[in-house]
């Protein structure tokens, strides 16, 4: 069985210790702020009810793109020829690789015209799930 690789640099470098704090892992997003980025927010005043409504769409970030994900550590993903994770129906799978990280980071994903799922580290290195089931037209 042949897999193909791509190399993936860090988002973000995130330093250990600020990982250990709970508040930032389970209610921060060192990526687009706590009121959301500006395509959401579109112009909208900075409040706490935006912020909550931001929590909410994407909540626990940190936790899981840089606690529990490897977006901070430059990665490899691997996957077969052909067979990327949402371009194609059935089963897929997939593995990242950090160089500093002794374990391997799974990922399964599943496709067809009724229902959506995956489960595990996508490309870019957070950790994620999804189960779908799409409405009939």
């Amino acid at each position: 069985m042949t897999w193909i690789s791509e190399q993936h640099e860090p988002r973000r470098i995130i330093p250990g210790f600020r990982k250990l704090n709970p508040f930032w892992a389970l209610f921060g997003n060192d990526d687009d702020g706590y009121f959301g980025d500006d395509r959401w927010r579109a112009g909208r005043a900075k409040t706490l009810g935006l912020a909550i409504q931001w929590w909410f769409r994407n909540p626990f970030h940190n936790l899981f793109f840089y606690v529990i994900g490897i977006a901070d550590r430059p990665r490899t993903f691997w996957s077969r020829p052909g067979r990327l994770w949402g371009t194609v129906d059935g089963w897929t799978f997939h593995w990242l690789k950090a160089p500093d990280v002794p374990i391997w980071f799974p990922f399964a994903s599943f496709r067809n015209h009724r229902v959506s799922a995956y489960v595990g580290w996508r490309p870019y290195g957070a950790f994620g799930f999804k189960f779908q089931i799409k409405r009939k037209r």
